[in-house]
């Protein structure tokens, strides 16, 4: 069946190819992807979607711009080429990737400082419910072999403690 020029559905096509992608939390360690245009609803959500991206590319990132229009994050090695920069977008007031260079010329690290204690036990949450005698050495092998990270024994130590307060409740509390 033909149509008319300038129908409903070449509009309607025509509108899609406006549409940037949205960041939807939720996404499985090593399948977050990072791209200019994506949109964030905060700046706190860029902010972590971005240590989530380096931890699972075993980079070193630092956050050279932080303020209420523009966050910028650089590779801490200095002659790498990676960095991220996104500002508030002032139409929907949400905040959108402008630039992203994903190439990175330093070598990845089995340790990185991005994986605090609040990132380590949002890990651990899910195996504490699933696992409640989830030990210490087992927790050290997942992040070893899932996430590619090695952890210092006493903050996987630390982070399983506040994992099973979060399961289990606070009986201090």
């Amino acid at each position: 069946m033909k149509t008319p020029p300038n129908s409903e559905d070449e509009l309607q096509s025509d509108e899609d190819l406006n549409e940037f992608p949205i960041f939807r939390n939720g996404a499985r360690f090593g399948e977050l992807q990072l791209q200019v245009g994506m949109k964030f609803n905060t700046k706190y959500e860029f902010r972590d979607a971005v240590r989530e991206y380096t931890i699972q590319e075993g980079r070193r990132i630092k956050f050279k711009k932080n303020d209420n229009l523009r966050c910028k994050a650089m590779c801490k090695v200095k002659e790498c080429a990676w960095d991220v920069y996104a500002s508030r977008d002032c139409d929907d007031s949400c905040w959108q990737i402008k630039t992203f260079n994903d190439n990175h010329t330093c070598a990845r690290e089995k340790t990185n400082m991005a994986a605090n204690r609040v990132w380590v036990v949002s890990k651990l949450v899910k195996k504490v419910r699933k696992y409640p005698n989830f030990k210490q050495c087992e927790a050290a092998v997942y992040f070893r072999t899932k996430c590619d990270l090695m952890l210092n024994r006493n903050s996987i130590a630390r982070a399983l403690a506040d994992a099973r307060n979060v399961v289990h409740g606070d009986e201090n509390a």
